[in-house]
């Protein structure tokens, strides 16, 4: 049986890559923004649990709440509808 790891929170473009591999809205912004996307996301890996990254967002949420924070799986400080993550092991 899995277990799930960790109470984290992370940004709309990390959620659609953990969600379906989707970069483009990162890529749309540039290569210095995709770069630094890249490299938030290396510097975050070990201090993150181990096992499979997963996204939940309350049903009928219109993503539309957006608000600064630091992510915790990219470790930028970004305006972004907060999603909540978590770890499958």
């Amino acid at each position: 049986m899995a277990t799930v790891t960790g109470e984290f929170h992370c940004c709309s473009d990390c959620a659609c890559l953990i969600a379906n591999g989707d970069t483009s809205g990162v890529e749309y912004h540039g290569s210095e923004y995709y770069r630094n996307w890249i490299d938030g996301i290396s510097a975050s890996r070990d201090e993150l649990p181990e096992g499979n990254p997963v996204i939940v967002c309350p049903e009928g949420c219109a993503g539309d709440n957006e608000q600064e924070f630091m992510c915790d799986y990219c470790s930028r400080n970004v305006f972004s509808h907060k999603v909540n993550l978590a770890f499958l092991n």
